[in-house]
């Protein structure tokens, strides 16, 4: 479960918007620093003021490899997605690797 413990961190859910697909409220989150994200993976990010866990779904330029925006996907039909652009304070801090349900 931690490959690099010198990159590797915790943190404990807060809300239920990926409750979706099986991460509540109270869970514990293992977060890897270093890793890239590809379409799909749960990652952290600090978006204007506010850390979030999200889905990651990157678009990109048309016929390019740039990024256009990058859609941070809820997994509860309460919440909205969330949206990055070049005019964002954005920031990608980790990917989620492990999903720990804590039962007491």
């Amino acid at each position: 479960m931690i490959k690099d413990k010198e990159t590797v961190f915790f943190a404990k859910v807060s809300g239920d918007s990926l409750s979706g697909i099986g991460i509540f409220d109270g869970n514990l989150l293992v977060i890897q620093k270093g890793m890239l994200p590809v379409e799909n993976d749960i990652i952290v990010v600090f978006l204007n003021d506010e850390y979030y866990v999200k889905k990651y779904k990157p678009s990109y330029k048309r016929n390019s490899s740039e990024l256009k925006e990058i859609r941070l996907k809820s997994e509860n039909p309460a919440y909205n997605d969330l949206y990055a652009d070049e005019n964002s304070e954005f920031f990608y801090w980790g990917l989620v690797t492990s999903n720990i349900n804590i039962f007491r």
